[in-house]
């Protein structure tokens, strides 16, 4: 229903209530995003890379106000053996670029501000290019007709308790408790990306799919929550602040999730955390804004941390908005254990993908992601 309790029961009174429930979100939990920029596109490289049978492009985001805000540094990898434009899955990374591939034309930066999990690795193994091959499982994209693009985190934020970094530091006007912190910025900033790819001709802007691991995660749902030109969204393993519903005792709460990152919500959220309950919204607002769209949630079912049972309640919450659509929601339990058959599997448009894991992403959570891509937006 509206603020005013009136009842919704048209698709174009949705589309108003969607509106209400944008700010809502951004005003009490997120943070609001600073106004969209003026861009500028520069493609630093493009070559094709025949023995890994893919087009690689750097690709530089150039963002102004009325002075420079930011830039946004793209890897984009294409299927070599394309026929016309293809899908593409869109996430931030961690650790720089060169962490999701070995090819040495990724070009490694000097990131100002790297996490610190980060610099253990570079301790560990001497390196990071292509640290974490095995979780983007790039090759299985690639194979599957999907392109990829990513970008570093710290180009627009950097995963810290500051306001002087990143975009925050040219928008003194978000310094107040309404006023987007960590997860807003990195949401901005996948919209930027989103900005470039829609006029990418070797993308299909129809089918551009949002991708977040853990506090990724988060980012990728608020940021394709917000803007309908994302077709599809990933929430991996996104918790509380994600797909959780955090006011129904999740294993991270409130109050925990603000005390450990307090930079990653607006103040006002924090004001809510010694009292949930007062909260005047919950994760299904979120969610909702994704009507009628796909959403696929991966889980590992030894990562409790993540309270994937109370991100199913979400789900069923929200069916009834698809339905609202002409489009099933959950259908059934809603949950799926394993591969049976790519067209039978996932029937509604909202899943949630449970696999015997912790807290991680491989080759085997891709598979599921992809299937369900193709059922949802088309091979």
């Amino acid at each position: 229903m509206y603020l005013n309790g009136k009842q919704v029961k048209t698709t174009a009174e949705w589309e108003e209530r969607r509106v209400e429930l944008k700010d809502l979100v951004l005003k009490h939990i997120y943070g609001y995003m600073p106004p969209v920029p003026r861009m500028e596109i520069e493609v630093k490289k493009e070559v094709l890379i025949e023995e890994a049978k893919l087009l690689y492009k750097e690709v530089f985001i150039y963002l102004f106000d009325d002075r420079r805000v930011g830039l946004i540094k793209l890897a984009l990898f294409i299927p070599a053996d394309r026929e016309g434009p293809v899908p593409v899955v869109l996430a931030l990374n961690k650790c720089g670029n060169i962490t999701v591939s070995s090819l040495e034309d990724v070009k490694e930066y000097r990131y100002k501000i790297l996490h610190p999990w980060c610099e253990k690795q570079v301790d560990k193994h001497g390196k990071l290019r292509g640290i974490k091959e095995d979780f983007w499982a790039l090759d299985t994209l690639l194979n599957r007709g999907y392109a990829f693009a990513t970008f570093h985190e710290s180009d627009v934020a950097a995963d810290m308790e500051a306001r002087n970094h990143g975009v925050f530091g040219h928008y003194p006007e978000l310094k107040n408790d309404t006023g987007g912190k960590v997860l807003s910025a990195w949401a901005w900033g996948l919209q930027r990306a989103v900005d470039y790819l829609v006029t990418d001709s070797l993308i299909d802007p129809g089918r551009i799919i949002l991708f977040g691991h853990s506090r990724r995660g988060k980012a990728a749902l608020l940021a394709a929550a917000l803007d309908e030109r994302v077709a599809m969204v990933v929430p991996h393993q996104s918790g509380t602040g994600g797909m959780a519903l955090g006011k129904k005792h999740p294993m991270e709460s409130m109050r925990r999730i603000n005390k450990v990152f307090p930079h990653w919500f607006n103040d006002r959220y924090k004001t809510y955390a010694k009292k949930p309950k007062t909260l005047p919204i919950d994760q299904h607002y979120l969610l909702a804004l994704m009507a009628p769209r796909p959403v696929i949630e991966t889980v590992g079912i030894y990562d409790p941390w993540s309270s994937y049972w109370l991100s199913l309640k979400n789900m069923k919450m929200v069916t009834p908005v698809y339905k609202l659509y002409g489009e099933e929601g959950i259908v059934g339990k809603g949950k799926v254990k394993k591969r049976i058959s790519r067209r039978t599997q996932v029937p509604g448009q909202l899943v949630q993908i449970r696999r015997p894991y912790r807290h991680t992403m491989n080759g085997d959570y891709w598979n599921f992601i992809l299937d369900f891509a193709d059922l949802r937006l088309g091979e």
